[in-house]
């Protein structure tokens, strides 16, 4: 078994999320990946976490720290993203985490989670040709990151998300033209502070929901191939979406709202989105055992 097999779990805010994969001199070649829809954002209000999901969620990661092992991994790094880090009891899962199963669950704030997924989507710095941008749209936040060769990457977090979106405007199935535009308005409004670099040369995506919208363009995420897309969530519901297209249906059900960012994105920064390499979890592998 090499030596250099590892792991990471991902807490979302809408999956809990696990790769696991052989780093070889800078190079990642993935072994196994699974996903849990323990949707958390959906489900955490101002109460925090309910004792429901932490459990479920603790589960979770137990199973897929078992599937990790069953790979013969045993270096795993466990990270959580915005919505633990904004629930006022996001410690409980913590430690409850690590009393199922022995691990540290780190929370990891909006600018370190913006580093690891350049890191994941381009490979690495000293991999950059010119200057690049890459946008993670998850499900409670979305992190915008851009670096040019040789310089250090500026990062930014925005708590805006698929999940965050769509439990506060997209309430149809399929959505209204009225919801979309309320959505898309608040979404320009969470970016206007935003200033992309004039000398962008390429520009990548990534997380589920970018993924999916590339499988559904079938290249480039560019104003038109989105418009295509959010067109289409909007003329079926997310189980004809889901069967027409074989997506998870929570994938479907959340893939308006984030078309709805990235296309907010995408017209501010004037060029279309490629989906990056990897990710967060290919970040973290590629920054911590690389």
């Amino acid at each position: 078994m090499p030596a250099s097999r590892c792991a990471c779990i991902d807490v979302g805010s809408n999956t809990t999320a696990l790769l696991v994969a052989d780093l070889i001199d800078g190079e990642l070649t993935p072994v196994g990946t699974r996903r849990v829809f323990t949707m958390l954002g959906a489900a955490t209000g101002p109460t925090g976490i309910s004792p429901e999901k932490i459990e479920e969620t603790t589960t979770a990661v137990a199973e897929l720290l078992l599937y990790a092992e069953s790979l013969g991994c045993s270096n795993v790094e466990l990270v959580a993203t915005h919505v633990v880090r904004e629930a006022h009891n996001g410690h409980e899962l913590e430690a409850r985490v690590l009393e199922a199963t022995g691990h540290k669950l780190e929370v990891i704030d909006g600018h370190q989670e913006a580093r690891f997924s350049f890191i994941g989507a381009t490979g690495g710095f000293d991999r950059l040709r010119g200057t690049t941008v890459v946008i993670d749209a998850g499900g409670g936040s979305t992190e915008v990151s851009f670096c040019a060769p040789g310089e250090d990457p500026v990062t930014a977090s925005f708590a805006i998300g698929s999940a965050t979106l769509q439990k506060q405007f997209i309430h149809s199935d399929p959505p209204t033209p009225l919801e979309i535009t309320r959505a898309r308005e608040y979404a320009d409004k969470q970016f206007d502070q935003l200033e992309f670099p004039a000398d962008c040369t390429l520009a990548l995506a990534v997380g589920g929901g970018a993924s999916t919208a590339r499988q559904l363009t079938g290249g480039v995420l560019d104003k038109q191939g989105i418009a295509r897309v959010l067109a289409l969530t909007t003329s079926m519901s997310s189980t004809e979406l889901a069967e027409k297209f074989e997506l998870a249906l929570n994938r479907a059900r959340l893939l308006p709202a984030g078309l709805t960012i990235l296309d907010a994105l995408v017209e501010r920064l004037g060029i279309g989105l490629e989906v990056g390499r990897g990710g967060l979890r290919e970040g973290i592998l590629i920054d911590r055992f690389g």
